[in-house]
């Protein structure tokens, strides 16, 4: 396999199998502290990769400037070859020195580096040199074979090293993706249960409402029973059992009055009166509200000028004027009042209480939505858990 690509396997996943160690149970809740804890280790671990590979790179650097030296001492000059060979060979030796000296320079230079820029730039300065380097090798390499061999088997055994490390690097990097993916599962599981909670909270108090306005509704009744139950209120009844067929027999006597006058006759009369006229038309058209608005009782004085009052006794749209004043507004008792008064306050605790099942039926469904989500976020940060954490088991009923 090329070198290239050994290196690219920075960013492939692992595929090493861990050996088997001795499983730990948790609980849920003492999963974020293990995470963290996870978190700590994995930064001391990338670390000391960090300082793997310096060691790496110091033990390189010694034997690749030693064989630098080497290759400098190369007499090309000397080969018994054509100058354009020659050449060719010269040129590609220059630039293989030239890319191992960039590679030494940025081993230096990367050192000082945090651990995350560290193994992306070295990666990177690898790539670089692998990428410059592999045709000035093949150059120098057509007249030049031990040292070059020497060399190339030097900067092949560095970067198989760095490449097994990179590989361990990319697969703490791995397990510290899903970390991350826990933690912000967790937080979601965190947030959704302190929702549920508050929603449980907002449920119980509507329900202590509910059952408050049940036993109101109940005293209310009682009163209610109470108040028709009373000898006041039979008392009422019988009155306005007496004012409704008083009513009755008041509305008989105005039609019967009403049907005694030929309106026709008195408009005929009075078509050249427009005062007359108009009072004539205004009973003719609503007899009962005229008879209420007509102060002076015109119409008397109007029928008795027309002598057409035949059989009616005039005498009578006084004491019917008085009448339908009387009756125009129902009667009201105190029970009345009071059954109204409880009645209305039965009707908004009716609504209030309607309106309050509504609210505690779209919050218990909400809760239900939640603990779905939280039982789903359960189970995948488990199962995270198990792929991301060696030896870690969460308990069930945790």
């Amino acid at each position: 396999m090329p070198l290239l690509s050994k290196i690219k396997k920075f960013f492939e996943k692992n595929g090493e199998e861990q050996k088997q160690i001795e499983v730990e149970r948790i609980t849920f809740k003492e999963l974020d502290q293990k995470i963290n804890l996870e978190e700590i280790n994995l930064e001391k671990e990338r670390n000391e990769l960090k300082n793997k590979v310096i060691s790496i790179s110091d033990v390189f650097i010694n034997e690749a400037e030693g064989k630098i030296k080497v290759l400098n001492l190369i007499n090309i000059d000397s080969k018994k070859e054509e100058e354009k060979l020659k050449n060719i060979v010269k040129d590609g030796l220059d630039l293989y020195i030239y890319c191992i000296n960039e590679l030494i320079i940025n081993l230096k230079i990367l050192s000082s580096l945090k651990t995350e820029d560290y193994f992306r730039k070295l990666l990177s300065a690898i790539q670089v040199f692998s990428r410059n380097s592999i045709k000035a090798r093949e150059k120098a390499t057509i007249l030049i074979g031990k040292e070059i061999k020497e060399t190339e088997d030097v900067i092949k055994s560095f970067l198989a090293k760095c490449n097994f490390i990179f590989n361990e690097y990319n697969r703490l990097n791995n397990k510290n993706e899903k970390l991350k993916m826990i933690k912000k599962m967790l937080m979601e599981f965190s947030e959704s249960l302190h929702f549920e909670e508050l929603l449980n909270k907002e449920v119980k108090s509507l329900n202590e409402i509910f059952i408050k306005n049940k036993d109101q509704l109940k005293h209310i009744n009682n009163q209610i029973t109470a108040i028709k139950n009373n000898l006041e209120y039979a008392q009422d009844l019988e009155k306005r059992d007496k004012f409704a067929t008083e009513k009755q027999r008041l509305e008989s006597e105005i039609r019967t009055i009403k049907e005694k006058i030929n309106f026709k006759l008195l408009a005929e009369i009075y078509h050249v009166n427009n005062e007359k006229f108009d009072i004539v038309k205004k009973y003719s058209s609503n007899f009962k509200r005229s008879l209420i608005e007509d102060k002076t009782l015109d119409i008397v004085a109007i029928l008795g000028e027309a002598k057409i009052n035949g059989d009616i006794d005039l005498t009578l749209f006084g004491k019917i004027q008085e009448k339908i004043i009387k009756f125009e507004n129902e009667i009201i008792t105190e029970s009345d009042k009071k059954l109204a008064v409880l009645e209305n306050e039965l009707k908004n605790i009716n609504i209030f209480n309607s309106q309050t099942a509504k609210e505690i039926d779209e919050k218990n469904r909400k809760i239900e939505k939640l603990q779905a989500t939280k039982e789903n976020l359960k189970n995948e940060i488990k199962n995270q858990v198990q792929m991301a954490i060696n030896g870690i088991k969460i308990s069930e009923n945790s």
